[in-house]
């Protein structure tokens, strides 16, 4: 009687073990939360939520602030994202060679990706010294913006396909108005600034660096001559805005806001992304047309490369999220939501990409697939990196831009500079 007792207590105390147990979440089912750099696209909020529904068990913070050095500074302190974007392939080549990133290549392999269907250009945003440490998701090339319904007022025609600079400085000065009151711009006919117009040097004959990349050759007369022309839509013909202009007609606030979506200025220089800002004011009626050009057709490519840390806490995860962001759903977020072009040529060649029935009047997609057969990568030389390179143009083009010196003076002065260090970085490598 006593054991028959004892076996029905041992049999109670298993019941409520295996009770108690039901009612707890089993470890592998407790919600993971990464951590999200980037910048605060309109598009993040779908992306995430498309992510969140199909892995439940994961969260995705988003931190807006991923500048180069912050990135560098949380992971060198032991708290790294889980995924960040590089928006350049310099500062890629910078990641990858510090060691880093994540090497994703045997994943890539397992996933089964077909790494032909991305566009050429990103490739080497993606791979170095053949092994793979990241994907672009989205990026593009530059186009020409021009608003409709100041072309119509004015009188002018719309921009050609075939359109060259003169072209748009002709219609540009046209489409330029003062107040007749205080004799301040209240129009432009163009915005043409732009931090790295590196495509005008090459639309002109001219190159960064000479073919072995040991010599910087930014001071070409091609180069000056296509500079001062930029230069000269500011401070010869008034039809672009200057820095103390932009300020005193400064348009509309908040991601991407900009004077072509405030409605002052008639056309811009930009990518697809502009799409997720210029739709937000109903009364812009806009198109695009292909980049004007000087003596042969050029753009840059504009690339951002997502990475994975090598010591992220939630490996596992950031390689799902990170997986997701090719997929084809994903992907055609990308392409309705207007955040540049879809990496994988498969969806950016898709009627999903080329007509969105939510903005019918977008009926020129095509050309921003057009424009890649002329999209270049930034020029790059081991002998200089990105950082350095673009610490000194920014350096010196803000003389520039501020009046301290001239197209010629700046472009001299880069190349003087850049020189300089690449001849030392030479010497080092000879020994």
């Amino acid at each position: 009687m006593r054991a028959k007792k004892s076996v029905f207590l041992i049999l109670i105390v298993l019941l409520l073990a295996v009770l108690v147990g039901c009612g707890k979440k089993p470890v592998g089912e407790e919600k993971v939360t990464i951590r999200w750099c980037v910048d605060n696209a309109p598009s993040r909020k779908a992306q995430i939520e498309a992510f969140e529904e199909a892995y439940p068990d994961i969260k995705v913070n988003l931190d807006f602030i991923a500048s180069k050095g912050r990135m560098l500074t949380q992971i060198a302190g032991g708290t790294p994202p889980d995924v960040f974007p590089l928006y350049s392939m310099d500062d890629f080549i910078i990641f990858a060679k510090k060691d880093i990133l994540l090497d994703i290549t045997d994943y890539v392999k397992e996933w089964g990706i077909d790494m032909s269907d991305f566009w050429p250009q990103y490739l080497p945003a993606m791979v170095y010294e053949g092994r793979i440490y990241g994907f672009v998701e989205n990026a593009g090339s530059m186009v020409f913006f021009y608003n409709k319904k100041m072309f119509d007022e004015a009188g002018v025609s719309y921009p050609t396909d075939n359109w060259r600079w003169e072209d748009a400085l002709e219609a540009a000065k046209k489409l330029t108005k003062k107040d007749p009151s205080t004799g301040r711009h209240i129009q432009f006919g163009i915005d043409s600034w732009i931090q790295e117009p590196f495509f005008i040097f090459w639309q002109n004959g001219g190159n960064i660096f000479n073919q072995e990349g040991t010599k910087c050759i930014i001071n070409s007369p091609q180069n000056k001559e296509a500079l001062q022309f930029f230069y000269d839509l500011q401070f010869k013909y008034h039809v672009s805005p200057t820095s103390l202009d932009r300020t005193g007609i400064q348009a509309s606030s908040g991601w991407a806001g900009n004077l072509f979506e405030g409605g002052k200025t008639a056309m811009i220089i930009c990518g697809r992304w502009m799409l997720m800002s210029f739709r937000r004011n109903k009364e812009l009626e806009f198109d695009i047309a292909p980049l004007p050009y000087f003596k042969e057709r050029a753009t840059i490519i504009a690339s951002k490369t997502y990475s994975i840390p090598k010591s992220s806490k939630h490996i596992k995860e950031a390689l799902k999220f990170l997986r997701f962001r090719l997929n084809k759903e994903n992907q055609l977020i990308v392409a309705r939501t207007g955040d540049g072009i879809p990496s994988l040529r498969s969806v950016a060649n898709s009627k999903e990409f080329l007509f969105n029935p939510d903005f019918p009047n977008e009926t020129r997609n095509y050309l921003f697939l057009e424009e890649m057969k002329y999209a270049r990568p930034m020029e790059v030389s081991k002998y200089i990196s990105g950082f350095d390179f673009r610490r000194i143009w920014y350096e010196e083009t803000e003389k520039m831009w501020i009046r301290k010196q001239s197209p010629s003076e700046t472009l001299d002065r880069i190349a003087e500079r850049v020189n300089s260090i690449m001849r030392k970085r030479y010497l080092e490598m000879a020994k």
